[in-house]
C-alpha cells in the first residue's frame, strides 16, 4: 500500500498540490509528527492533501469490501433457514430484495462525493447492515434466535477491521449497534438475565477489541503517510534545487545563453547523432574588435553589446534544436541539428546581416567601420571529415581565422568560400546603397527577406 501512495505522490504530485507550499506542508507534518495525536487527526491543511493522494486508493479499496461484505451477507440467508425458520424468507427478501441493491448504489456513489460524505454513507450503510439481523433477533422467538446476535457482532468487526470505517465513524456505528443491541436484548425478558448478561458482554468486547485495532490501523496508516509525504516533499525540494543548479552551472550568467559547460556535457549527445548519419553544422561567432571596443567604451559597454548580441542569437534560432553558446569572451557557438553545409551559410548570413542593421556603434576600429560586426566560420558534416563536434568546432575555428584574414565581417566555410549574398550586399557597400533600414534594429531576417534587403 505504501509503494502505490508514494507512486500516486510521486506522479501526481503537481495536481494534488494546493495553495499551500511544500514548506508550509512541512511543517504541518513536523507538527503532526511531533505532536502524537495529529497522526490520528490531520490539519485541514494536511487532512486535504491526504485526501487527494489516497482518495482513489480508498474509493477501490471501499468498493472491493462493499461486494465482499454484501457476498457475505448473503451467505447467511442460508443459517437464517436454521437459526430463523419463521423468518428466513423475510430474511432473503431483506438481504437480497434491500441490502444488496443498496450496497450497489453505494458502492457507485463512494467516488462522486466529498469525503465526509462517502465516509458517513459507509457508516450508514453499516447501521442498515446489522439492521437486518438486529430486526429478525428482534421480532423472532425461536430457540437459536440469540446466535443471530453473533451476526451483528462480525457486522461490527466488519466495520471496524476489515473496511474499515475511519475511527470517529466506527465509533458512532459501534455505539449505535451497542445501543441498539441492548434495547432489544431487555425486550426480551424470555432470555433469561445471564444469556443476556453473556450476549452484552461479547457485544461490548467485540467493540472495544475492533475500536481498538481501528485506532491503531488508522493511526499507523497516517503516520506512514507523512513520512512518505515528507520523504516525497524532501526529494522534490532536492530534485528542483539540483535542476536550479544545473541550470546556473550551464547558463552564461552575463548574455543568459548557454555556456561553454552546456556545450561540452552534450558532446556525446551530439557525437551519437553525427555517426547515426544526422547532418550537423557548426558556427563559430567572433565580434570584430572586441577588445578595442572595450578599450574605448569601457567593460560595461561591452558588456552590453554582448548582452545585445546574445539576444540576436537567440531570436534568430529556428526551434530549441538549435544550440547557441557564449564559448569564450567575444566567442560564441551555434551548433545546428539536421543542417547541411549550405543551410549553416544562409543561417550564418542572416546572423551577420542582423547584427549589422542592429548598428550599435563602434568608432575605435583600426579599419574605419563605424559600426560593430561579426566574422563566422561554418564547418557541416557534408563537406567536412571527422564523426566529431569537436572535429566540426576545429574545422569552423579554421574558417573563422580565414574570414578575419579576408578582413572581418564575413562569412566563410571550412573549405574556404564566401557567401553570395555577402559579396552582393558588399558590392552595395561600396557603391553607397545600403537600405535605409540599416540605420534600424531588425535583428530576425528570414533567408527571402536578406536576399530582399541585399537586391534593394
Amino acid at each position: 500500500m505504501l509503494f502505490r501512495i508514494f507512486d500516486r505522490l510521486t506522479v501526481d504530485q503537481a495536481d494534488s498540490r494546493d495553495a499551500a507550499s511544500d514548506a508550509e506542508l512541512t511543517a504541518a507534518i513536523a507538527a503532526s509528527l511531533s505532536s502524537g495525536k495529529g497522526t490520528a487527526r490531520f490539519c485541514p491543511l494536511l487532512a486535504a492533501r491526504f485526501e487527494t493522494d489516497t482518495r482513489a486508493q480508498r474509493v477501490h479499496h471501499l468498493r472491493r469490501m462493499i461486494w465482499l461484505g454484501v457476498l457475505v451477507s448473503n451467505v447467511y440467508n442460508l443459517s437464517g433457514f436454521i437459526t430463523l425458520p419463521h423468518y428466513a424468507w423475510l430474511n432473503l427478501c431483506l438481504r437480497v430484495l434491500l441490502l444488496t441493491p443498496v450496497a450497489i448504489g453505494l458502492s457507485a456513489m463512494v467516488d462522486n462525493v466529498k469525503d465526509k460524505f462517502r465516509e458517513g454513507l459507509c457508516a450508514i450503510g453499516m447501521i442498515g447492515t446489522t439492521g437486518i439481523p438486529m430486526l429478525l433477533f428482534f421480532l423472532s422467538s425461536d430457540p437459536l434466535a440469540p446466535f443471530t446476535t453473533g451476526e451483528i457482532m462480525l457486522c461490527v468487526l466488519y466495520a471496524n477491521t476489515t473496511m474499515p470505517l475511519r475511527f470517529p465513524w466506527a465509533c458512532i456505528v459501534s455505539a449505535t449497534v451497542l445501543v441498539a443491541l441492548a434495547a432489544c436484548v431487555c425486550s426480551k425478558p424470555e432470555l433469561g438475565w445471564g444469556l443476556s448478561a453473556a450476549i452484552m458482554l461479547n457485544m461490548m468486547t467485540t467493540v472495544i477489541y475492533s475500536l481498538a485495532a481501528n485506532y491503531r490501523i488508522e493511526r499507523s496508516e497516517r503516520r506512514d503517510y507523512l513520512l512518505t509525504l515528507r520523504e516525497t516533499l524532501r526529494v522534490s525540494s532536492l530534485t528542483a534545487d539540483n535542476t536550479a543548479l544545473t541550470q546556473l552551472s550551464t547558463t552564461d550568467a552575463l548574455t543568459g545563453l548557454s555556456n561553454r559547460r552546456f556545450l561540452e556535457d552534450r558532446t556525446n549527445a551530439f557525437d551519437h547523432a553525427i555517426v547515426q548519419g544526422r547532418h550537423m553544422a557548426v558556427i563559430i561567432v567572433d565580434v570584430d574588435h572586441f577588445k578595442t571596443y572595450n578599450d574605448f567604451y569601457g567593460h560595461r559597454a561591452g558588456d552590453e553589446c554582448l548582452r545585445q548580441l546574445a539576444a540576436v542569437f537567440r531570436q534568430n534560432r529556428r526551434d530549441e534544436t538549435d544550440v547557441t553558446v557564449r564559448y569564450g569572451g567575444e566567442e560564441f557557438v551555434v551548433v545546428l541539428q539536421d543542417r547541411s553545409t549550405a543551410e549553416a551559410m544562409i543561417v550564418a548570413e542572416r546572423l551577420r546581416l542582423s547584427v549589422q542593421i542592429l548598428a550599435l556603434p563602434h568608432e575605435n576600429r583600426s579599419d574605419g567601420v563605424p559600426r560593430v560586426s561579426i566574422s563566422l566560420g561554418v564547418a557541416g558534416t557534408d563537406l567536412c571529415t571527422g564523426l566529431a563536434l569537436s572535429a566540426l568546432i576545429e574545422s569552423a575555428d579554421t574558417a573563422l581565422y580565414q574570414a578575419k584574414s579576408a578582413g572581418r565581417n564575413r562569412v566563410q566555410h571550412a573549405t574556404g568560400s564566401t557567401s553570395a549574398m555577402q559579396t552582393k550586399l558588399e558590392t552595395r557597400l561600396d557603391s553607397g546603397t545600403l537600405p535605409a533600414s540599416v540605420s534600424r534594429p531588425a535583428p530576425v531576417i528570414g533567408r527571402r527577406r536578406t536576399e530582399e534587403w541585399i537586391e534593394g
